[in-house]
């Protein structure tokens, strides 16, 4: 056997190193050949443009790792075999991580991007400013839940406080009925002392 391109050891490196992401590539690919409606389309190619551009840069690790170079050239090749592999048995051995060979997407995939991705395959990846808008995105996202849980908690916790202090005043009401009622009666008692 021949060795492998550093493209192709790459690509076969994330079977093992990010299995997710191949997954959801490959769903999304095969959603992509089906009949779509415009908002589905461009929904389903911005999110694999993501992937692609995560799965890339996460074989750019594995290559530095290795003490290969991370040419945008090997990278590009890199993107265009994980969009490419379009039948089962290049699905399936994507998934495996057991490639023999770089994958090229043919000119009406280029073109069209396989029946439905508007975007060919090495323009796909978002530029690294792109990249971090959305990690910054997720980040204020999931500070924003993190905040949004403090203040129903604390929310919580101060509706608790109001029923205790609820409580409390009644219990205080109650108490100043019945000081009352005692000063009553033994001002009653004190006037039939006196009247005797």
């Amino acid at each position: 056997m021949k060795r492998p391109t550093a493209a192709l050891w790459a690509v076969n490196q994330l079977a093992d190193a990010q299995p997710e992401l191949i997954h959801e590539l490959l769903d999304i690919q095969r959603s992509l050949r089906q009949p779509l409606d415009p908002s589905q389309l461009q929904e389903l190619s911005r999110r694999r443009r993501r992937v692609v551009a995560t799965l890339t840069k996460s074989a750019a690790k594995l290559l530095e790792d290795a003490g290969q170079p991370a040419s945008d050239q090997t990278l590009k090749r890199v993107s265009n075999t994980l969009l490419a592999a379009n039948t089962e048995h290049e699905e399936e051995l994507l998934e495996q991580g057991r490639l023999q060979e770089e994958l090229a997407p043919s000119g009406f995939e280029e073109a069209f991007g396989g029946l439905g991705a508007l975007e060919s395959a090495g323009d796909d990846s978002p530029s690294p400013a792109e990249v971090r808008r959305e990690e910054e995105a997720d980040a204020l996202a999931t500070e924003a839940k993190a905040a949004k849980r403090d203040a129903d908690a604390l929310a919580a916790e101060a509706a608790s406080l109001r029923r205790q202090l609820e409580l409390v005043e009644e219990q205080g009401a109650a108490a100043r009925k019945k000081a009352d009622d005692l000063a009553r009666k033994a001002k009653s008692a004190a006037a039939r002392v006196r009247r005797r």
